[in-house]
C-alpha cells in the first residue's frame, strides 16, 4: 500500500512539473474549490444526490464538480455559494452601497 502511495505521489510531481506555473495555480484553485464544496456538504450532512437535487443537476455533474478538475462559471459558483451558505469567490456583499 505504501508503495502505491509513493508511486502516486511521484506521478503527481511529474504531472505538475510538466505544466506551467499558471496551470499549476489554476489546478490548485480548482481542487481547493472542490474541497470547500465537499467540506460544506459534509458539514450540512448532505449527500451528493441531495445536493444535486437542490442544485437542479444530475449527480454526475456534482461528481465532476467534486473531482477538482471542473472549470466553474461565476454563475455556478454563485449558485453553489447560495445553496451551501459558503463563500467561494472571496467577494464581500453587497458590492454597491446605497447612497
Amino acid at each position: 500500500m505504501e508503495t502505491k502511495k509513493r508511486n502516486r505521489g511521484e506521478l503527481s510531481r511529474q504531472i505538475l512539473a510538466s505544466i506551467s506555473p499558471e496551470q499549476q495555480a489554476r489546478t490548485y484553485k480548482q481542487m481547493a474549490i472542490a474541497a470547500q464544496i465537499a467540506d460544506a456538504l459534509q458539514a450540512k450532512g448532505w449527500s451528493k444526490s441531495e445536493f444535486a437535487i437542490r442544485m437542479s443537476q444530475r449527480p454526475s455533474v456534482i461528481t465532476r464538480w467534486l473531482s477538482g478538475t471542473h472549470n466553474f462559471t461565476i454563475d455556478t459558483l454563485s449558485d453553489i455559494e447560495d445553496a451551501l451558505g459558503i463563500q467561494l469567490l472571496g467577494i464581500h456583499y453587497p458590492l454597491f452601497s446605497a447612497h
